[in-house]
Order: C-alpha cells, then structure tokens, then sequence
C-alpha cells in the first residue's frame, strides 16, 4: 500500500513541477500530494513496531481543509 502510495505522490510532484498545468488543476494536485503525504505518516505512524522499542510520535496525523476562494488565494483551517 504505501509503494502505491508513494508512487501516487511521485506522479502528483511529476505534474506540479512542470507548471504546464492549469490553475484549477494545480491546486487539485496540490491537495491531492497533501492528503497521501498524511496518509503516508499515519500508516508510518502505526506501523508494528519491534517488540519492547517504545515508539515516539511526533507527527499530527490530520488532514486540513483547503479551500480554493480564487486564483491564487488558498485558505487553511484546522491544524
């Protein structure tokens, strides 16, 4: 799952860095390489861990809300 996962989020880069895509389209990827970044951590985040090794967790595992009000100008809510 996160080979798939991380093949997702290589693509999603692949089209971000060209800059040949549309606006509306960028912010989709844009959002799109946000969530499976989070899905990513929280699966790393949950993974078994070697037995009597106490795990640590630093990283938040929520997604944000993003909303597109216009060419250009994105609003964040939560975290």
């Amino acid at each position: 799952m996160k080979a798939e996962l991380q093949r997702v989020l290589d693509w999603a880069d692949k089209k971000l860095a060209t800059g040949a895509e549309p606006p509306w389209a960028w912010y989709q990827y844009a959002k799109l390489r946000e969530a499976v970044e989070e899905v990513i951590a929280c699966l790393e985040a949950t993974a078994p861990q070697m037995e009597g090794v106490p795990q640590v967790r630093t990283h938040h595992c929520g997604l944000r809300l993003v909303v597109s009000n216009g060419v250009g100008t994105i609003t964040a809510t939560g975290k």
